[in-house]
């Protein structure tokens, strides 16, 4: 069998606040040599982390190695929006079909995030968990029937939620923009670094994590796998790749454009995608406020923007001059995220 090559390394950003906020952290130590392991595990996100813990949990007896290119915790995992929800907004599809599709849906959001507190709470990782349900809000009374539609839904299932107006909606958002809301209780707010760095410390002693140990190549021996990377290689009979979209084989295109650029030369770019925009708000439990703006707009109230490059560009340079916001704390890590605003990379 031919070698299987993995896709260049990412160019990992490094300048993300989730992970500037945390203190320094030590990276383990590169595979060196030849090595026999029960199980191998490519990728340490979440996914990789976790597989690595249930197969030790699982199999006491059995080494378990991981193998990370850069350093554990600190790529994509680290940087996700820090959401754990387990209802997501819904036209209000009432037939039978759609009542199921959405409780079976449901049911499995729920069981990760049960999964994840029952972690949280049993090797007490501090990653600032904020079980505060959430709001889906509009600025726009045409779309209220959205929300009255997903409350609908949301009662037929027996799920825990309210809509919101008036007085009471501004003292709970804190802002007179909204003229509705639907809340619902199942929504934790967190912060995806620390519980990712948290992954790392709570996995079994029969787990040998390996970082700055990119994958070269892996090719079938017998029945077993080997691996190679710079400094070594292993031999496993049960390999496992965790490595999200940056995995390719030579009869495979590994697509790691990003959807868009930053403020400037390249704003001109086609933006059918961007068309509908909807703003994700959370204060994070530093003081901090997030912003984020879904790719695209199916299914999702939303807010309707011109394509306006001299705006776009000129509220970034606003928003990068500013170096104080919300209590005088600063934001650093100010980026263009769709041509249209900056958010902060959290």
């Amino acid at each position: 069998m031919s070698h299987k090559v993995f896709a260049p390394l990412p160019a990992n950003d490094n300048g993300c606040g989730w992970t500037q906020a945390l203190d320094y952290r030590q990276a383990n130590v590169e595979l060196q040599g030849e090595q026999i392991a029960d199980f191998v595990v490519i990728g340490a996100g979440y996914t990789g982390l976790s597989a690595a813990r249930k197969f030790a949990q699982l199999n006491p007896n059995a080494k378990v190695v991981v193998l990370e290119a850069q350093q554990a915790a600190e790529g994509a995992s680290a940087r996700n929006s820090g959401y754990l929800v387990d209802s997501t907004l819904n036209d209000g599809h009432m037939s039978d079909t759609g009542l199921q599709q959405y409780r079976d849906k449901y049911n499995l959001n729920k069981s990760g995030v049960d999964c994840v507190s029952q972690l949280v709470d049993e090797h007490q990782i501090d990653c600032d968990w904020q079980a505060q349900g959430k709001f889906h809000a509009t600025a726009v009374p045409a779309h209220q029937a959205k929300l009255q539609r997903f409350s609908q839904l949301l009662a037929e299932l027996d799920l825990d939620h309210r809509i919101l107006e008036g007085a009471e909606l501004k003292q709970r958002l804190g802002t007179r923009y909204y003229t509705q809301a639907l809340w619902t209780a199942g929504g934790i707010m967190l912060q995806p670094a620390k519980l990712a760095r948290g992954y790392i410390n709570i996995l079994p002693d029969n787990v040998s994590l390996f970082e700055n140990s990119p994958v070269l190549t892996w090719r079938k021996q017998g029945s077993d796998f080997l691996v190679s990377t710079p400094m070594g290689q292993i031999k496993t009979p049960k390999l496992l790749m965790a490595v999200n979209g940056f995995f390719a084989t030579r009869d495979q295109v590994c697509c790691q454009r990003p959807n868009y650029r930053h403020c400037g030369k390249n704003m001109r770019q086609p933006c059918c995608c961007w068309r509908g925009v909807v703003v994700i708000v959370r204060k994070t439990a530093c003081n901090r406020r997030s912003f984020d703006w879904p790719l695209r707009n199916r299914n999702r109230i939303v807010r309707w923007h011109g394509w306006r490059p001299l705006f776009a560009t000129r509220h970034c340079r606003i928003l990068a001059s500013k170096t104080d916001v919300g209590g005088g704390r600063r934001l650093p890590h100010m980026i263009a995220h769709d041509g249209f605003n900056c958010h902060t990379k959290f």
